[in-house]
């Protein structure tokens, strides 16, 4: 009878038996490619955002920090940064920002990618990441980093259970 209506109660799915989870996870991790086989992954900037090198004055170079960035965009907040390409422990090579780039959240509970175009600087609470695969375009690959799908396999595969500040980890 097409009048009569179904309803079915959502806990009914959360006693589903966790095996069917693992069997996609697994499946999903076994016909993966690794980031790392397809993109150059490096933190941003090695300080804090108090660092003396950064300001909200007009200086070097916009920054980007973790908190600035979102799925799909980035909000410039007014701060720049004092460049030092001799100080090698804090710095990476400028050319490392100065290009489009993947920035991925690096503290979450979930993956945050969005796309660059700024040649922004960025904090290390952020990744820079470059496709070194012609066959992945960067805009394809944070569509994917962003995706339900990679959310699921992301937080049943590698969330932590530090809730006060998990970390995406690059491993």
């Amino acid at each position: 009878n097409f009048n009569t209506r179904n309803i079915v109660n959502p806990n009914t799915f959360l006693e589903l038996p966790f095996s069917m989870i693992n069997t996609e996870i697994s499946e999903i991790d076994e016909n993966s490619i690794s980031l790392v086989d397809i993109l150059s992954i490096k933190r941003g900037v090695e300080c804090g955002k108090k660092d003396k090198t950064i300001s909200q004055k007009l200086g070097d170079y916009p920054l980007l920090r973790g908190q600035d960035v979102s799925i799909y965009a980035s909000l410039f907040s007014d701060f720049f940064i004092q460049f030092d390409k001799k100080d090698t422990k804090k710095f990476k090579p400028l050319s490392l920002y100065q290009k489009n780039k993947i920035l991925i959240r690096r503290v979450g509970n979930k993956l945050i990618t969005t796309f660059d175009e700024t040649k922004s600087i960025v904090l290390n609470t952020l990744y820079c990441a470059n496709s070194i695969d012609d066959n992945f375009k960067e805009k394809y690959i944070v569509a994917l980093l962003n995706s339900k799908i990679i959310s699921f396999f992301f937080k049943k595969t590698f969330v932590l259970t530090d809730k006060l500040f998990p970390y995406v980890r690059k491993s």
